[in-house]
Order: C-alpha cells, then sequence, then structure tokens
C-alpha cells in the first residue's frame, strides 16, 4: 500500500528522532532535565513502547496485554535505543503496509472506551 500523507509524515518525524540521538553520546542519554523527569532515552524508548502498545496491542491485536516498558538499563547506548527504535518501526511499517485503504477507517475500540479508525 502507498501509505497517506499522515503516515509518511510519521516516518519523517521518526527519521528526526533518530537524527537527534545521533547528536548525543550514551552518557548524554541518562540525562533528566529536572528530578523525577525521564531521562533522554527513557523518553526515545518509551516512544517505542507507546508505539508496540497501540500498533500491536490495541490496533492489530497480536500481543494480548500492552507491552511491557523498554527500560534504559536494558539499552544503554544510543545504539541500543535506535534499535529498539528500528526494530519497534519496522513492525509498524509491515503492519501499516499489509492494510488496505478501506482497513484504515475499521473502527477499533481502547480498553479506556474511546473509538478511533486506524487511521487515527
Amino acid at each position: 500500500m502507498n501509505l497517506p500523507v499522515p503516515l509518511e509524515y510519521w516516518s519523517t518525524v521518526r527519521a528526526g528522532l533518530v537524527e537527534a540521538l545521533d547528536k548525543i553520546t550514551d552518557e548524554q542519554l541518562a540525562f533528566a532535565p529536572a528530578e523525577g523527569l525521564w531521562p533522554l532515552g527513557q523518553v526515545a524508548l518509551h516512544i517505542a513502547s507507546a508505539e508496540e502498545g497501540w500498533l500491536r496491542h490495541v490496533v492489530a491485536g497480536e500481543l494480548p496485554d500492552w507491552p511491557t516498558e523498554y527500560k534504559l538499563a536494558d539499552h544503554p547506548t544510543v545504539a541500543a535505543v535506535k534499535q529498539v527504535l528500528a526494530e519497534t518501526h519496522a513492525r509498524t511499517e509491515a503492519y501499516l503496509a499489509s492494510l488496505d485503504e478501506a482497513a484504515l477507517e475499521r473502527i477499533i475500540e481502547a480498553a479506556w472506551g474511546g473509538k478511533f479508525p486506524i487511521r487515527w
């Protein structure tokens, strides 16, 4: 399928995240802007966790539960964080490529009761 403009934009945003990660060191992944806030690396890993949860659990139904959050302690380098992001996004792109335009209009129901078309 030829991904619609919003999905292409998402890939552009993802590329910008990877580009930003390329500009920091492994040590800077642990930087948190204030006490109690997540460090940079955890924020990047949360993006991957949210993508996995949303696409693989909520939308595709491949996972029975929301996946466990990726942890910076398990992926302490820029290369490791980028690998998680790449693997997650590859699964997302493969799933989206399997859909036709009509499938993007299928309504899914989130656990909290919200209803959304996949396109959303």
